[in-house]
C-alpha cells in the first residue's frame, strides 16, 4: 500500500505560561538585612522595582538611611547595564567610588537560594566575592 501526499503529525498540548517571570520580576519586592538574633527582616526594609523597559532600578527604604557618603536619604537610582537568569548588573546613578584602575564602580546584584536573597558583588571583585546580604522580606519588620 502506498501513501504519498500525507503527513501526520502529533501535537502535544503543553500548557504554555501567560507570563514568565523575569529576572526582574524576582528582584521585585521588599528587602532587609536579616536580624543578626531572629534572622528575620530587620528595619528599616527598602522596596526595589524595576522600571517596564527594564532600564532602570529602583532602590527606596522605609525610612532614611545614612549613605556610603555619610548623607541621609531614602531613594537610590541605578541604571541597567545587564542581566541573566541570576543577576542584574548595575551603575548608581551619581556614584563617586571609583576602582583601583579610576574607574566609576560597576555593581552586581545577586540573586541566592531561589531569589529569598540577595547579595552585592562589584566588576573588579572576585566573582565569589558578595557582600552586604539582604533578605527577602514576606512579613513586614518590626520598627523597634
Amino acid at each position: 500500500m502506498r501513501m504519498s501526499g500525507f503527513v501526520l503529525v502529533a501535537v502535544l498540548a503543553l500548557p504554555i505560561p501567560a507570563h514568565a517571570e523575569s529576572v526582574f520580576d524576582k528582584f521585585t519586592g521588599t528587602w532587609a538585612w536579616p536580624d543578626p538574633e531572629t534572622g528575620a527582616c530587620s528595619y528599616p526594609p527598602h522596596s526595589l522595582a524595576f522600571s517596564a523597559d527594564g532600564q532602570r532600578a529602583h532602590f527606596r527604604w522605609d525610612a532614611p538611611i545614612i549613605t556610603y557618603e555619610n548623607l541621609v536619604d531614602q531613594d537610590a537610582g541605578y541604571a541597567v547595564i545587564a542581566h541573566d537568569a541570576t543577576s542584574i548588573t548595575l551603575s548608581l546613578d551619581g556614584e563617586s567610588r571609583r576602582t583601583r584602575d579610576g574607574q566609576s564602580v560597576i555593581w552586581i546584584l545577586r540573586g541566592l537560594d531561589d531569589f529569598s536573597a540577595y547579595c552585592w558583588g562589584r566588576t573588579d571583585w572576585p566573582v565569589d566575592r558578595c557582600e552586604s546580604l539582604h533578605i527577602r522580606c514576606v512579613d513586614p519588620p518590626a520598627t523597634s
